[in-house]
């Protein structure tokens, strides 16, 4: 099967797009660590604020920054569904050879990150590093997609579509493995109840036209997936795939969904998640051992792991899409080292009461996020890689 091609036209509608990601996620994160540094108490009054409404409190949604990082990034991650899902049956991920690299890259980024940081915290006997091995192992879509952006033209558009995989894939596993060792009761009562509510829209979707009947299944799943005791904002990435792409409401949900997370859910996504409360870093104590460990093994790990992981899919003939190799590839180990979302609900599920931990376990994933970006960055841009316009054919 032959992908299409990517088109001048195509290729400017993607830049554009990823450049209002980056300005809104990068405007919304330097807010977050500004106003956090400045005033901490008020930020956190802000984000921690207790929601009334006893439906939200039921399904986990406590908060400011629960609500902005459950069902409104919810919708962000439909629009990377119905993405995925478009490629996976008419681009670049049709190709069997090349949609098992991004699983494979994902999970050896993952095992990677997680034995780095536990090997780190057996020689330096840091145990709260052992304990964590988990926290840092998932990617931030959303941040990925901003330092992408600001890359440009520099990059093949397989490039986005490969980090796309990569970074849900990880996401789902990272949420699995929270799941088993993060404390959380899962319901499989509410697995089974998920599992047929995707099959009934699947099925609901080729039958009844317009939007509607999707929104209200977002809906529905997320509450889902909340009951349940996985991470609800996944449930966008369900409906968007399931929702076969060929139909019109497919093409409908997608802007709608890129519209709403350019302009508000990702840079209020970014805001309440880069705070940082300058008064918990004290150098001492578990501090610098934890924020050094996690930096290095995010970015080590991630890096070695998943151009590792590319290497052996390949050696199995599953070939990453075409343009993925050598400084591309390098650079996208790099910049998969950002993650800041899922990483400290990991970190707040097993160090509950332990502010000092989470908050020096947040910021050594902000130290990686910033250190991965600026090397992928350099990696990408200096110097300039030769400009290709059909790389998405193979």
């Amino acid at each position: 099967m032959v992908a299409r091609p990517v088109t001048v036209s195509r290729r400017r509608r993607w830049i554009a797009g990823e450049t209002k990601i980056a300005v809104g996620v990068g405007l919304g994160a330097l807010g977050a660590l500004v106003w956090s540094a400045t005033s901490h108490a008020s930020y956190a009054l802000l984000i921690d604020g207790r929601t009334s409404l006893p439906i939200l409190t039921q399904l986990h949604v406590r908060s400011v920054r629960e609500l902005v990082a459950s069902p409104l990034l919810a919708i962000f991650f439909l629009g990377v569904g119905l993405e995925l899902a478009r490629e996976r049956r008419h681009g670049i991920l049709a190709q069997r050879r090349h949609a098992v690299s991004p699983i494979a890259a994902a999970v050896g980024g993952m095992a990677a990150t997680a034995i780095i940081q536990a090997g780190i915290g057996l020689t330096t006997s840091t145990p709260d590093l052992m304990h964590g091995w988990g926290v840092p192992m998932a990617t931030d879509v959303a941040l990925v997609l901003g330092v992408v952006a600001a890359a440009g033209h520099r990059l093949p558009l397989t490039t986005r579509l490969f980090l796309l995989a990569l970074a849900v894939t990880d996401d789902l596993i990272s949420v699995v493995v929270l799941g088993f060792i993060g404390g959380r009761s899962v319901r499989l009562w509410g697995l089974a109840l998920i599992v047929v509510a995707g099959i009934a829209l699947f099925v609901l979707s080729r039958r009844v036209a317009g939007t509607t009947l999707r929104w209200a299944f977002l809906a529905l799943l997320w509450a889902l997936f909340a009951w349940t005791g996985v991470e609800p904002a996944l449930s966008g990435v369900l409906v968007g795939l399931v929702v076969p792409s060929d139909v019109h409401s497919a093409k409908r949900l997608e802007p709608v969904a890129s519209w709403w997370s350019t302009r508000l859910i990702l840079p209020a996504f970014a805001l309440v998640s880069c705070g940082l409360d300058i008064s918990q870093l004290t150098w001492r104590g578990p501090v610098p051992g934890i924020v050094v460990g996690v930096a290095t093994a995010r970015i080590a790990g991630k890096t070695l792991g998943i151009v590792g992981g590319v290497m052996l899919a390949q050696r199995f003939g599953y070939e990453a899409p075409a343009g993925v190799r050598g400084r591309v590839l390098w650079g996208s180990g790099l910049v998969c080292s950002m993650g800041i979302t899922i990483p400290v609900l990991f970190a707040d599920a097993l160090f509950p009461s332990e502010a000092r931990v989470t908050n020096a376990f947040t910021a050594g994933l902000l130290l990686a996020t910033t250190v991965g970006a600026a090397a992928a960055l350099l990696i990408w841009r200096w110097p300039p890689l030769r400009e290709r316009h059909d790389l998405a054919r193979t």
